[in-house]
């Protein structure tokens, strides 16, 4: 669903500050994250699922796009979810709009986006996943 750069980028930013969605003692949120965001969007189908499922979900269901189709879609205020599968917990975030950036461990321009995970912040996707994630909007 598409909605307002500048209330995505709100949304995002208000993720990304609430003390609430911190991580604490090796626990972190970025399923309810997302899953907050995506509701204000009304995106309901990520209720209840945890990064693992959440990715399941959207490679079934989703559209699958590049770094630069994700980055372009979030400036137009489209929703845009980078996610990973791992074998214990997943992680899912959401691309913020603005610039993409360099990623020297990849040799390419990747885009930012709004973490929620073991650090809380607007970064490049390179300083959150090992690997690029796949990315995704709806379809």
């Amino acid at each position: 669903m598409t909605g307002h750069v500048k209330d995505l980028q709100a949304a995002c930013e208000a993720l990304i500050s609430d003390p609430k969605l911190a991580p604490k003692d090796g626990t972190t949120y970025c399923n309810i994250a997302v899953t907050r965001v995506c509701e204000e969007y009304d995106i309901t189908c990520f209720r209840g699922m945890m990064a693992n499922a959440m990715c399941d979900y959207m490679a079934a269901n989703w559209k699958k796009v590049s770094g630069k189709e994700a980055n372009t879609l979030a400036n137009e205020g489209v929703i845009c979810i980078a996610g990973q599968k791992e074998a214990a917990h997943g992680h899912v975030c959401l691309i913020y709009p603005g610039a993409m950036v360099y990623a020297g461990k990849w040799k390419k321009e990747v885009p930012v986006a709004a973490n929620v995970g073991k650090r809380n912040g607007n970064m490049g996707i390179n300083w959150i996943f090992q690997t690029e994630p796949d990315y995704y909007t709806e379809p």
